[in-house]
This record gives structure tokens, sequence and C-alpha cells, in this order.
């Protein structure tokens, strides 16, 4: 015989037997404490839980089982195992549920129904009343002993990490609610019985306090058969059963808030006390927003590396105020996006020069960056945008003194929270230092041309430099005609004095001057009032 198959029978006649029912009347659990099962989580190498699971996967390893692909497989059907019989569930009634009722009698019972399991319960009459109580014990009993399993696999750990926490506390929240119910309506048609719900659902929802408040290890003496079926006092009924929210964390304060709004009136408890302990609801819609929100700030920074398809500036476009408010995106940020989608980084720096009113030295950095930006075309076509855009700017209050200092604001009803079109800041604070910029990189660079070329001559203006030349005059000349700075070849440029242009147009003019053999055209345009 293969050693596979040694081991499956050898595993199954083991944990069997050791899983398998006292007296054909109730599963082997019943008569163990739960401290039993934390301390069972291995039998060789194999946890209680997944021996079913375990000899699928070992029967699929019978011809390569060796050390290695047994521990792996192990820990990956250990969890899927629990997983199958979380105690999230919820609290349903096992013979109405055929395929809950199969999984759990093939993970508890190695195969065996649970219908074989109860045996007595099933031949017993429907309507016996002990019948009834006996199985609603089992169940819980089931999910007692799960959610200690779900717990102890992790218990030298607090219970904060637990990766299954926050599925242990979404059951609490249900089954406490589901409680609180019971119990009104025992007391509202006056019923002579438990006043506090569901005796087998408090049980549980009072296990899982215990658990969800690290104290798991206080129910280990107990069996979960004993748990389920013993009467809790009063002051332990389930509408007395509250988490400290403090321990929350934020994945589940949401669920946390959203139920305990929802179920608002059947709690006894303070209104400021419940008003302290308020935390913020998401929504599905928000929760909606937020996913699209973080689909966008991924593009964005996505955005620095490549160039964004037609579809992914899409779904830029409506969500770009959010973007910008998230302050992900930093000033430095913009020089790579405006190499790679400058229709993304116009949008954007709008956005972000908006947002930032309440920040001075954002709204500063995001102006100083644009001079920096590299003389492509990408650069010169954000420029013309911002500087043909007429939508009103809030000045930060702090800086807003500086454009009446600099003469630029002539609105002598200025005051610190006026705006200004954010073509005429761009022109007045941006245009003059980002032409001397270019125009100091064009002449850097014909400096090393130069002393590369040597004795070989001059180029004709065909090579990098010459296009940089020629765009960056092509780009001013767009903005002579969109009367954006002042145009020389007016009619009545005679009565223009050198003194009245601004700064970038004396630059510019003679830097076109020095390279009119590469711009063709250009120079007799832009240079005419100067060429005299």
């Amino acid at each position: 015989m293969a050693p596979g198959y040694f081991l499956v029978i050898t595993w199954k006649t083991s944990l069997l037997r050791w899983l398998g029912r006292v007296d054909n009347k109730e599963p082997a659990y019943s008569c163990h404490t739960l401290g039993d099962f934390g301390k069972f989580r291995f039998v060789d190498g194999v946890a209680w839980g997944d021996f079913h699971a375990f000899l699928v996967v070992l029967v699929f390893f019978l011809n390569t089982f060796n050390a290695t692909s047994f521990h792996v497989a192990f820990s990956v059907i250990r969890l899927i195992s629990v997983l199958l019989i979380i105690a999230t569930r919820p609290f349903v009634d096992i013979d109405s549920s055929p395929a809950f009722s199969s999984t759990v009698s093939t993970m508890l019972y190695g195969g065996t129904s649970l219908h074989t399991a109860h045996g007595d319960l099933q031949t017993s009459s429907a309507t016996n009343a002990d019948t009834i109580n006996r199985s609603s014990n089992n169940q819980v009993a089931q999910r007692i002993l799960v959610s200690f399993i779900l717990y102890s696999l992790y218990a030298p750990h607090p219970i904060s990490i637990n990766p299954f926490r926050s599925a242990l506390l979404m059951t609490f929240v249900n089954e406490r609610e589901r409680a609180i119910r019971a119990a009104n309506v025992h007391a509202e048609t006056n019923i002579v019985t438990r006043v506090t719900g569901n005796p087998s659902s408090e049980q549980l929802v009072w296990v899982l306090w215990k658990i969800l408040r690290g104290d798991g290890n206080d129910i280990g003496p107990y069996t979960p058969s004993t748990l389920a079926r013993s009467p809790l006092p009063p002051k332990l009924a389930a509408i007395n059963l509250i988490l400290d929210e403090s321990d929350d964390n934020d994945l589940d304060n949401y669920y946390t808030a959203a139920r305990n709004a929802g179920s608002g009136t059947l709690f006894n408890t303070d209104s400021t006390t419940n008003t302290s302990r308020a935390t913020t609801f998401v929504t599905p819609s928000e929760d909606l927003e937020n996913a699209v929100i973080s689909r966008g700030l991924t593009l964005l920074l996505a955005a620095r590396e490549r160039v964004l398809s037609l579809s992914e500036r899409r779904t830029l476009e409506p969500i770009f105020p959010a973007l910008a408010a998230s302050d992900i995106i930093t000033p430095r940020d913009l020089s790579s996006i405006v190499t790679f989608n400058p229709e993304v980084a116009y949008p954007l720096f709008v956005e972000l020069l908006t947002t930032s009113v309440s920040s001075p030295s954002t709204f500063i950095d995001l102006l100083d960056i644009l001079p920096y930006l590299p003389s492509s075309l990408s650069t010169f076509d954000l420029m013309g945008k911002l500087l043909r855009d007429a939508r009103l700017i809030p000045i930060p209050n702090a800086i807003a003194h500086l454009l009446i200092i600099n003469g630029h604001d002539h609105d002598e009803n200025h005051t610190p929270e006026s705006r200004v079109p954010l073509g005429k800041l761009i022109r007045y604070q941006v245009l003059a230092r980002f032409m001397h910029e270019c125009i100091e990189r064009l002449e850097k660079e014909e400096k090393e041309r130069t002393s590369l070329e040597g004795s070989v001559g001059s180029s004709d203006g065909d090579d990098t430099w010459g296009r940089g030349v020629r765009n960056l005059c092509r780009f001013y000349l767009s903005l002579i005609k969109l009367n954006i700075v002042q145009n020389p070849n007016s009619a009545n440029w005679e009565n223009y004095e050198i003194e009245s242009f601004s700064a970038d147009s004396v630059e510019m003019a003679h830097f076109a001057l020095r390279n009119s053999r590469h711009i063709r055209e250009l120079p007799l345009i832009i240079t005419r009032p100067f060429s005299l």
C-alpha cells in the first residue's frame, strides 16, 4: 500500500475516534473543555478542524508527498476549513439548511451526518419542547466552539491583531441585536419566561463579548455544551454587554456605529453616553466614492511615470477637486505630470491652487514650480491654458498684499478676501520668471553645444537646441496674438516707449534678435520696435 493511503487511513481513524460521539448522543466536543481545544490545535501537525479537508489534500499529494508540500497544504486548508464553519453565519435551523448541515457535519464529524450524530433528536417528535431546546443548544454549542477556535488560533497575541476579530465583532453585533429584539417581544407579549431574549443566543453573545474583550481564556475550563445550556444572570443579559469602542479599529468603527444607530431604541443607556461614543458611519455611497478617489490617486501617481489612456483621464475629470484636497500630490509632482500628461496637469494645478487658499506656503510653492518646468511643448501648452483662464482664484490672506505692493492689482477696493483672475495671476507672478528661466536654459545649452562643436562650425538650428528656440518664440508669439502681452506690431507701435514694455518682453526681444537665423520670420514680428 502506498504511504499516502496508509496515512489517510491512520489519520481518519484517529481523528474520528477523538471527534466521535459519546454514547451515540452528543458529539465528542461536548465532553472536552474549550481549553482542551485551544491546546489541541495540532495532532502531529494536523489541526482538529482540518482533518477532512486535509485528507482530500493528502490524497492529491499521494505520489509527491513530502514534508514541504504537507505543511504548505495544511496551512492553506487550515484557514479554509475554519472559515467554512465561521461563527459569523446567521443563526439558522440546521434542518432547513441542508448545505450548511452538510458543511458542518463534514467539518465537525468527518462526514457523519448531523442527523446521525443527533439521532435521538431526529427520531423524537418535532413538537417535543425538550428536543427543540437540545437542538438549539447544540447549534449554539457548535458556534461557541468555532468562535473559541478562531480566538485560540491567535491566543498568544492580543485580540486586536487577530485576523478574525472583525468577523467575530460582526457576529457579536448581529446576535446581540437579535437577542434584544427577542427580549422586547417577550416583554410586549407578557410571556412569563426569560425576559432577556433567546437563552441560547445570549450564551453566544456573552462568549463573543468575552473573546472580543480579550478575556477568552476565562471560558477555557468550560465545555461548549455547558456554556450553551447555562443560564446567565440578568446583569450579563445581551442588552448590558457593550464593547468599549475605544478598542475598535477603524475598519470596525463604522459597522459598529451603524448597528448601534439602527438599534438605538433597544438600548437603555444614557443619551450623553451614546453621543460620546458616536462614530462616523460610512454609507455605501461614501464607500463607493472613497473607492473612486482611491483609484484616482493611483492614476495620478501613475501619471508621473507614464501617459494615461483616454479612459483613465476621463476617470480623473470629475474627481479632481477631491484629489487636490487629499494632499497626496505635491507641487514637486507637477513637473513629471506635465511631461507625460499635460491634459491632466492643467485641471489638477487649478484645483491645487484653489484648495491651497488656507495654506499660503503651498500656494506660493505652486506658483514657484511653474517657472522651472522644462521648456517643452507640454509646458507651453499648460502655461497657455493658465494664462487664458479667467476664473477667479482666492488669494490667501497672508500674501494678498503682495499684489498691491507690486502694483499688479490696481483695485482700490481690494481686500484680503478678494479673488483675482487666474490668467492675471499667472501673467504677473509667473510669466516673467518662466520666460527668463527658459532663456537661461537655452543659452546654457548653446554654450555647451558651442564648446563641444569647436571648430566644426555652428549648427543650422535643426537640433534639439534649435527646436527649443523656435518653440519658445512661437509660444511668445501666440501670447502676443491673444493680447496677453503687448503687441509691438500694432498700428500705433511708434507711440510705445521701451520702458513701457514688460521685462519679459524686452528679454524675449533680445533673445529673438540673437537667434533670428533659427526662427525665420518670427524676429520681424516680435522685435520690430527694438530693431530700429
